[in-house]
């Protein structure tokens, strides 16, 4: 089995007509257990950010069978008795 590490780099714009008045908005980006918040904009329903979170992902790759297995985020396809689940809630 062989793991790739990588980088995401997300950017986050804006927000538009938020409900609520003088409310602090913030971003919060999730994937896998690893969490980013952008900073907290102070009195607005329309916040501008422009900011890069950057995240770290990690696929696995497997070879069963003689046959290459791998979906693109970190799960393997199930074959025969051999599977695996490196991200259950990733994207979800």
């Amino acid at each position: 089995m062989k793991t790739f590490e990588f980088q995401i780099n997300i950017t986050i714009h804006e927000g538009q007509q938020l409900a609520g008045l003088n409310i602090d908005p913030v971003v919060k980006v999730q994937i896998g257990e690893e969490v980013k918040y952008t900073s907290i904009k102070q009195s607005t329903n329309c916040p501008y950010f422009n900011e890069v979170c950057p995240v770290f992902v990690i696929l696995l790759f497997c070879r069963c069978g003689g046959q290459e297995e791998w979906d693109g985020f970190g799960k393997m396809k199930e074959q025969g008795a051999m599977s695996t689940d490196a991200f259950s809630d990733l994207f979800s």
